[in-house]
């Protein structure tokens, strides 16, 4: 509903024990309709409800309402002691949130912050410190809200808001599940400008927001006591000012993966194979995604990220189901799906190997890795590679990885492999989770060159100025492997500042490579980023804040790559140093110099390109292409999986498997059915690699479209769905401009009426699209009798049911043929009642051959046993017992358009169409001769032998409209005058054609906050024809780009051609999309279109450069530049230690609140000693 009417719901709860306690819970925000004074709105107020459901379980007793949380109400919330039963929403994000009735029916509840990420009063935020506040909090409550003795902050007082507290400390724990196996719940944490994480609740458990995000401190929050204790690791035995115990999340992932993780559950579903099992399943609103990770007896994360489904539109919640399948709800999609495990019984197989089957100067330092199709068990898969030299037969010793998320085998030598010698790949043994064994092993020979990699962590290093802070291809000794922003690497060195790494260049090298950042592992990411320096004997030859990135390294900022020229015994320095010298005893900091490696010998060093591409630039293809990508020399089949995507114009991810070819310089992708009409974007970056090891210069990026849809599929009935564009010379619709000659025709099958009568049938089940037959006044009534007036109703129910046909058959008029639109309709119902004028008493009429069209096949009314029957209904004869006889005529028809000679008809073909088809005939009458009809699309005839002669039978036409745009019915006179009737034509056009269209007319060219703007537009039939306000709908979302653009539904109006829409304070930049649906005959489109804001940019500066500030939630080092909306009211905090003033105004801390007044840039310089 909209806003300000009704509440707005955001969890529901069914109580675990239904059958003793038949209740409901509900979780809402309460939208006050009042206002208290001019521009001032009652605040909102959260409540949990509990409802009693009817014993028929139909729907809940309204009466039964009971508020469990959210009691205290009590005229302006605002002014209520945060002590009480009292959930005020004093910003609109971030607030009642997830819902769940446990095994022993305890309620458990979620509650956001409430409050803003620029918020001024920032002790909004801090109210989830605080265990006396309902804001941030897990609750645990009885069904009727009381707090619980077993919770741990249960002061002896049940409706004490701490009583009934489990864990504190969040900001928007968006959803909220129960894990039989721990006895107790995940939560799903939505960050805010960084991280996304999940926790496990624990008694006392505290996540620590507002002060830090995840594993990201927020210094700014420092001025509070709580925060200043986490922040500086103060250890609760010297007592500190924060409550509860400290708990990190269970898992966190950045935002270059999704921003908003609104589901978590545990699944152990029987029936699943163990890979799947024992795993806590999450999803991502705006990464479109659901990925899992597996725990421990424990709750303990034990695994990586792993993926599980994608192109998931919006997931919201996920929960499983007791039939066996994971179910997921959403959004975007609007949709409630569900995932099973269906068992996949084809044997594993070799997807690819590199480096590729007979391919010559590898470097001798390769590993060897298999893609395989499925996942396999681990025993065989690293026993599955065996490498041997050809000729000899000797073997290669090594070690076999297996990464079960990619599904890729990797063969690591355990020395370097002879020059220009043959080497065989065999691959065999692999068997799947089910037992499943691959059916033959593959063999693949290669051949080396005198080319070689050595990779740093693999040398002899000099380590100053203490060895113990650096670590060889692990991010932590022994602890994780070295990943940057989720990507993850085999090799490399990782430490902590400041140090500095000596190691000397091999024999024969010419280069070296690698990447360089921070390592995920990393915790205090605002406390200081790194500096990279790369020195060949003692010259600087690199720094990546000049050479790289352009500033010190960051845990938000992605990999950066390098490669540089060296001379064999030279000795290389690879120094890490802190981008803030204030930041020297911040060691949990760990920067990494990933598969950092030199390059040696005749090793080719030149980077890929991509040759070719199918379906090219702007081409158009099919709906189920195949895309070829060829490049100039043979590429790592494994870097093409990590390299390419491909993307609707919408933003959407569309999977693609790779096809098996055998040329290792060209990939074969296979795409899942795609949209007519769309374009996609086909992206290969930078991962792509060749065989040695070079990789792409620069992303390499094209688009294509697909075909339009088929121009059929879709009828458009002429005279029923189009208005003529052009009508000249009496034509007419419909009706006929001369008597046609009666005669009297005998039916056997069919119904005979009399006034008042009625009949009703149930079609529940049979599908039936169309109702059949002949109607007219019974030649038993007489020549001189008078009207019936026959009715036809049909619906879902006889409640529901609408009038489809109104007719009134006349004594000596001929026949009419009948054919009604079903449309699945459940209920039909015919109605015979006297016309109104003489002869009433012999108003005897038929139906004859009355049949519903039903999965392609007729059925007759005759052979269905009626719902009822009242009056006199005879069936196959007629009210008066007497063979079934019509008024009959040569030609009827239940539409059509008369076109007397010379006359002409032109209509707009509306879209795409292919055909046209019509019978036509010349009608009856003493002077209705011959004429020819003219059919002509776009001026071209389209069809021939169209003269006819009133004696003519009629002939029925297909002619080709394809490609047009303008149909005209043209009749000619021949040697005598006539007319030519064109009966039930009908467009052949392309499905999606009798789509409305909402034509929004009035929108404002940008906004700022504070804002109302307005909309409005109009709706149409496909024909033109303007439809009601009814048939319209609103979508108001405020779309949030930070870091990437996702979706805020907002408000929806319907029934109205217009509304407003006043622009709130969101933070950060954010625009306004307008969605019109119109709904109309079964039909659905919508339109949309934006409206995007006056922005300014705001730079925080300071003396000297390289000190950490935060614009509007953004944190970085100075220069920080933030593009913001005009009208918003931001928080601009500095680094406190050293500041001394603002240059703008010297009266101010480290931290105040401005706001943006037009557009303007404004630089803000701290200063400092």
């Amino acid at each position: 509903g909209d806003r300000g009417i009704a509440p707005e719901y955001r969890a529901v709860a069914v109580d675990s024990d239904f059958e003793n306690f038949p209740y409901v819970y509900l979780a809402y925000i309460y939208y006050p309709a009042t206002v208290e004074g001019p521009g001032e709105q009652i605040p909102m107020q959260g409540f949990v409800k509990r409802y009693r459901v009817a014993s028929d379980r139909s729907e809940v007793i309204r009466s039964t309402g009971k508020i469990i949380i959210g009691n205290y109400v009590n005229g302006n919330c605002l002014d209520v002691d945060v002590k009480e039963d009292n959930y005020c929403v004093t910003r609109p994000p971030h607030n009642m949130c997830g819902l769940l009735s446990d095994p022993s029916g305890r309620i458990w509840i979620t509650t956001g912050d409430s409050a803003f990420v620029y918020d001024s009063e920032r002790p909004l935020a801090m109210r989830s410190q605080d265990v006396d506040s309902l804001y941030g909090k897990v609750l645990r409550v009885n069904r009727n809200g009381l707090g619980l003795k077993s919770n741990p902050y249960y002061n002896g007082d049940p409706r004490a808001n701490r009583s009934k507290v489990m864990a504190l400390g969040l900001r928007n724990p968006w959803n909220i599940h129960w894990d039989d196996a721990l006895g107790t719940a995940w939560v799903s944490e939505v960050g805010e400008a960084t991280l996304e994480e999940f926790n496990l609740v624990r008694p006392r458990a505290n996540f620590e927001w507002p002060c830090f995000e995840s594993e990201l401190d927020r210094f700014q929050f420092g001025i509070f006591p709580e925060c200043a204790d986490m922040l500086n690791d103060v250890p609760p035995s010297s007592g500190v000012a924060y409550t509860g115990t400290r708990a990190g999340p269970a898992f966190s992932y950045s935002h270059r993966e999704g921003s908003a993780n609104t589901g978590v559950a545990p699944v152990n579903i029987e029936g699943w194979p163990e890979a799947f099992n024992h795993g806590v399943y999450f999803c991502d609103y705006t990464g479109n995604w659901i990925r899992y990770v597996k725990v421990d007896e424990t709750g303990t994360v034990v695994s990586e990220a792993i993926d599980f489904a994608t192109e998931v539109l919006g997931p919201v919640n996920i929960r499983t189901g007791n039939d066996g399948c994971l179910y997921y709800l959403a959004l975007t999609a609007s949709k409630l799906g569900k995932i099973c495990y269906s068992e996949d019984n084809s044997p594993p197989q070799v997807l690819g190997i590199v480096p590729p089957n007979g391919f010559s100067g590898v470097a001798r330092s390769t590993v060897v890795e298999v893609a395989v199709s499925k996942k396999v068990m681990e025993e065989t898969a690293l026993a599955a590679v065996s490498v041997v030299e050809t000729v000899s037969g000797q073997s290669v010793a090594g070690v076999t990885e297996w990464d079960e998320t990619r599904n890729i085998l990797t063969f690591v030598p355990n020395e370097l492999l002879e020059e220009d010698t043959m080497y065989t790949v065999t691959v065999s043994g692999l068997i799947d989770l089910k037992g499943i064994s691959m059916t033959s092993e593959v063999a693949s020979t290669f051949v080396t060159g005198t080319g070689f990699v050595r990779y740093l962590s693999d040398l002899v290093l000099t380590v100053d100025p203490n060895p113990s802070r650096v670590v060889r291809d692990l991010a932590e000794d022994g602890v994780s492997p070295i990943t940057i922003r989720g990507k993850r690497f085999r090799k490399g060195l990782s430490f902590n500042p400041v140090v500095l790494i000596d190691v000397q260049v091999p024999d024969g090298c010419t280069s070296i490579e690698g990447y360089y950042g921070i390592d995920d592992i990393s915790r205090r990411i605002a406390s200081g980023a790194v500096i990279f320096t790369i020195a060949v004997d003692g010259t600087f030859i690199y720094d990546s804040t000049v050479d790289g990135l352009g500033i010190p390294s960051r845990k938000v900022d992605p990999e950066f790559y390098f490669r540089l020229p060296v001379e064999s015994g030279s000795t290389v320095t690879l120094r890490g140093d802190f981008g803030d010298l204030d930041d020297i005893e911040a060691i949990e900091n760990r920067g990494v110099w990933a598969d950092a490696a030199f390059r040696c010998g005749n090793l080719d060093s030149s980077a890929p390109k991509v040759e070719s591409f199918e379906p090219g630039n702007g081409e158009s293809t099919s709906t189920n292409p195949v895309i070829r990508i060829a490049f100039d020399e043979p590429m790592n089949y494994n870097t093409i999986i990590q390299a390419v995507t491909i993307e609707s114009a919408d933003g959407r991810r569309i999977p693609w498997l790779p096809v098996d070819s055998t040329n290792p310089q060209t990939f074969l992708l296979a795409v899942e059915e795609l949209d007519f009409d769309e374009t996609y974007v086909v992206t290969i970056s930078k991962l792509a690699a060749d065989v040695s090891g070079n990789r792409l210069e620069e992303d390499v990026q094209w688009s294509f479209t697909t075909e339009s849809p088929p121009a059929s599929g879709q009828k458009v009935q002429l005279v029923e769905d189009l208005i003529p564009r052009r009508v000249d010379g009496g034509v007419s619709f419909n009706g006929f401009p001369r008597e046609f000659i009666p005669g009297v025709q005998v039916y056997s099958n069919g119904l005979g009426m009399q006034p008042d009568a009625r009949i009703g049938y149930d079609l529940s089940g049979l599908a039936c699209t169309r109702l059949k037959g002949t109607t007219g006044k019974d030649a038993a009534a007489g020549g001189d009798s008078g009207a019936c007036r026959l009715r036809v109703y049909s619906g879902a129910s006889e409640e529901t049911s609408r009038k489809r046909l109104d007719r009134y058959p006349r004594a000596a008029q001929p026949s009419r043929g009948l054919g009604i639109d079903l449309d699945g309709d459940e209920y039909l119902e015919i109605r015979l009642s006297a016309g109104g004028d003489q002869g009433g008493s012999r108003d005897f009429c038929d139906i004859v051959r009355p049949r519903v069209e039903c999965d392609g096949a007729d059925i007759y009314l005759t052979s269905l046993t009626p719902l009822f029957e009242q009056g006199i209904v005879e069936k196959n004869r007629s009210a008066v017992r007497l063979p079934l006889q019509l008024f009959s005529s040569s030609m009827t028809f239940e539409t059509g358009v008369v076109l007397p000679a010379g006359s002409e008809a032109t209509y707009t073909i509306p879209g795409r169409c292919s055909t046209v088809s019509f019978t036509v005939g010349a009608g009856l009458g003493a002077d209705f001769g011959d004429t020819e009809l003219v059919t002509t699309v776009d001026g071209e005839a389209a069809c021939t032998g169209q003269s006819f002669f009133h004696r003519d039978g009629a002939r029925t036409f297909f002619c080709s409209v394809e490609g047009g745009k303008e149909l005209k019915f043209q009749a000619v006179e021949g040697l005598t005058k006539g007319a030519i009737i064109v009966g039930e034509a009908e467009l052949d056009c392309a499905v999606g054609i009798r789509k409305p269209v909402c034509e929004i007319s009035s929108l404002p060219v940008s906004f700022r906050v504070g804002d109302t703007i307005e909309y409005a537009g109009k709706a149409y039939r496909f024909n033109g024809e303007e439809l009601p306000a009814s048939a319209i709908s609103w979508d108001i979302t405020l779309v949030h780009c930070e870091p990437e653009c996702h979706d805020h539904p907002d408000t929806r109006v319907e029934g109205r051609e217009g509304g407003s829409y006043d622009i709130p304070d969101h933070g950060d930049y954010f625009f306004i999309k307008i969605d019109c649906t119109v709904t109309d005959m079964g039909e659905i489109s919508k339109t949309s279109t934006s409206v995007l804001p006056e922005t300014v940019l705001v730079t925080v500066e300071s003396t000297p450069t390289g000190k950490v500030a935060v614009v509007d939630g953004t944190n970085g080092e100075t220069p920080l530049s933030k593009t913001l909306v005009v009208g918003s009211t931001i928080t601009v905090d500095a680094d406190p230690v050293g500041f001394e003033i603002w240059s703008h105004d010297n009266a101010l801390g480290p931290t105040f609140n401005y706001f943006l007044q037009d557009d303007t840039p404004i630089v803000f310089t701290a200063n400092y000693s």
